[in-house]
C-alpha cells in the first residue's frame, strides 16, 4: 500500500469489546494507521501495532465530583489526539458516548455505528440518551449498521437513506471453522453451547432453565455457558438448585482462539438473547464452524436462520419451547449436521470478514477523499 493509500484511521470505541479489536485489527493488518481512543483503560490483546489511548477509565469513580471532572477531561484528551493525528476517518463504534464526543468535536468525516442495543434499548429508556444519541447519527457523515430492522428507526431520527450503509459485520472463516470429525460422531453424546454474555439482556438464564428436561430425555448431553458477565453467580447458583452441575459448565472470559476451540467442540448453539442488531457475532462464529443454531425470535435472526433450514426459533424467555427445540435436533442427530454445513456456507457467502471490511474501506475512502 502507498502513502497515498494508506488512510488514518481513529476508532473511539471500547478496547475490551472484541468488535473493536476486530474491526481495528483488519485495518492494521491492511496497512493503514489505526489508532483506538477508549473510556476503558483496559484492552484486549491483540492491539500490536496500532495506537491506544485511553480517556478514562471505568474503574473511577461515579460520585458528583467524578462526573463533573469526566466531561473536560475527555474533551481535552480527545481534541488533543486528533490534533496531533489528523485523522482521515473517526469511527464511533455504538452510539453514546463515543459518538457524541465525536460529534461534538465538529468532525466532517465522522462515522457511526451502532451495536444494536444502544438504539433500539438504551435511546428508548432514557431521554438524555435519545438526545445524543440523536444528535450524533445525525451529524454523521455516514452510518453503517448489520440491522436492517433499524432503518425504520434511523428515518424516524432523521438519518437520511443515502447517509446509511447496510452491511455485516463480518466473521473470519479460517478462525471459525468447523473440525475435520465431531466428537460426537463418535460417542454419540452431544454437546450444546452458549457463547452470549451472562448479562439480563441476554438471557442466559432461560438457556439454564431448558437443560434439566434435556438431560432427562438425553442422558450424558453436555452444556457448556462461555463468556462471563454480572449475571454469573446467580446462573451457576441456580444450576446447582436444578441438579444440572454435572452437566453443566461455565468457562468464564474466553479468548477469540479459545472460543474457536469450544465450537470445535460443539454440535448445537443457543442464543437466548432479548435484544440484537444483525446476526450477532457469537451466532455467526457458530454458524461459520458449522452449528446448528436454535435463536430467538428478535431482530434480524429470522433472515439469517430460518427454522428447519439451519436450525430453530423460539420465543424470548420460554424454555419450554426452547427445550422442545434442543430435543427436536437430538431426536434426529443427522440433520445437526445438514443444517451446521447449510450454516457455513451462509457465512462464507454472506457475513465473510474480508468481503465486509472491503466495503466499508471503500466507504473510507469515498468519504476521505477532497471535495471537487
Amino acid at each position: 500500500m502507498s502513502n497515498k493509500d494508506r488512510l488514518t484511521l481513529l476508532f473511539l470505541a471500547d478496547t475490551n469489546a472484541i468488535h473493536t479489536l476486530r474491526w481495528a485489527r483488519w485495518f492494521s493488518r491492511q496497512g493503514h494507521d489505526v489508532h483506538v481512543a477508549s473510556f476503558n483503560d483496559i484492552a484486549l490483546d491483540g492491539y500490536e501495532g496500532m495506537g491506544v489511548s485511553h480517556l478514562w477509565s471505568y474503574r473511577f469513580g461515579n460520585n458528583i465530583i467524578e462526573r463533573a471532572l469526566k466531561f473536560p477531561i475527555i474533551m481535552m484528551r480527545l481534541r488533543k489526539l486528533i490534533a496531533a493525528l489528523k485523522p482521515d476517518i473517526i469511527h464511533a463504534h455504538s452510539v453514546g458516548g463515543y459518538s457524541w464526543f465525536g460529534a461534538l468535536l465538529g468532525q466532517d468525516r465522522l462515522v457511526v455505528t451502532p451495536w444494536g442495543s444502544d438504539v433500539n434499548y438504551h435511546m428508548k429508556q432514557s431521554r438524555f440518551y435519545h438526545y445524543i444519541g440523536k444528535s450524533s447519527l445525525m451529524k454523521a457523515r455516514l452510518v453503517t449498521t448489520d440491522a436492517e430492522f433499524l432503518l425504520p428507526e434511523f428515518a424516524e431520527l432523521g438519518v437520511k437513506p443515502d447517509n446509511i450503509l447496510l452491511h455485516s459485520f463480518g466473521t473470519d472463516t479460517t478462525i471459525f471453522a468447523p473440525p475435520k470429525k465431531r466428537a460426537s460422531i463418535k460417542t454419540g453424546k452431544y454437546t450444546i453451547l452458549s457463547s452470549r454474555t451472562l448479562h439480563p439482556v441476554h438471557d442466559v438464564g432461560t438457556f439454564i432453565e431448558a437443560i434439566p428436561a434435556v438431560k432427562a430425555r438425553f442422558p450424558g448431553t453436555r452444556f457448556l455457558v462461555l463468556a462471563d458477565g454480572a449475571d454469573r453467580a446467580s446462573l451457576e447458583a441456580r444450576c446447582a438448585e436444578l441438579d444440572i452441575t454435572d452437566c453443566t459448565s461455565f468457562t468464564g472470559f474466553l479468548s477469540e482462539a479459545e472460543i474457536a476451540d469450544y465450537l470445535q467442540q460443539a454440535d448445537i448453539y443457543v442464543s437466548t438473547s432479548r435484544n440484537d442488531a444483525g446476526l450477532a457475532s457469537s451466532t455467526a462464529e457458530a454458524m461459520s464452524a458449522g452449528l446448528a443454531v436454535i435463536h430467538t425470535k428478535v431482530s434480524d435472526n429470522q433472515k439469517w436462520v430460518n427454522d428447519g433450514d439451519g436450525g430453530y426459533s423460539f420465543d424470548i424467555g420460554d424454555a419450554e419451547q426452547l427445550t422442545n427445540a434442543i430435543c427436536r435436533l437430538l431426536d434426529k442427530p443427522q440433520q445437526i449436521a445438514e443444517m451446521g454445513a447449510r450454516n457455513r456456507q451462509k457465512i462464507i457467502d454472506d457475513y465473510n470478514l474480508d468481503t465486509e471490511m472491503q466495503r466499508i474501506e471503500a466507504a473510507y475512502y469515498s468519504l476521505s477523499a477532497p471535495a471537487e
